[in-house]
């Protein structure tokens, strides 16, 4: 994903080293508070991961994660005002991305915590369950809607 094709959110509060923010102190406090209760959910938790590893529009992070589209737009919106996410759009269609700005510390402060996160099967689910509904897209984009993989079925 180039940056040309990403709309930034609102929000570029993590633009402060060299581009990009590296620790939490470089955070400020209201910025940091934000950045925290963002990842103070399981379920954003989970779709942050995913969004690290993909941009993602709501139908594929709901069938990758199994909630419905209210729930999801009810954590994304916590995660956008945090200006974790950038966005995209094409059409009627809105891509969301991890704000490359914050995608380092996101890496590290996930490498630091691994093993809490790989004890959460869901995680590994969820990484299956996003790569096979993003391998259904068309020259890239998703182009099919929502509930096009089977729920509660187990991921070979």
């Amino acid at each position: 994903m180039s940056c040309a094709r990403t709309k930034k959110s609102r929000h570029s509060r993590y633009q402060l080293r060299r581009g990009r923010a590296s620790v939490l102190s470089d955070i400020p406090m209201r910025d940091l508070i934000l950045f925290c209760k963002a990842l103070s959910d399981p379920t954003r938790v989970r779709i942050v991961k995913l969004l690290c590893m993909t941009e993602a529009c709501v139908c594929e992070l709901c069938d990758a994660l199994e909630i419905s589209q209210s729930t999801l737009s009810t954590h994304l919106q916590v995660i956008r005002q945090a200006g974790l996410v950038a966005t995209r759009k094409k059409g009627t269609w809105i891509y969301y991305s991890i704000d490359p700005t914050i995608m380092g510390l996101l890496e590290t402060l996930f490498a630091h915590n691994q093993d809490a996160l790989s004890s959460d099967r869901r995680m590994e689910t969820d990484k299956q369950r996003m790569q096979q509904r993003t391998a259904l897209r068309e020259a890239g984009e998703c182009l099919l809607g929502f509930d096009v993989l089977q729920t509660g079925k187990e991921v070979k």
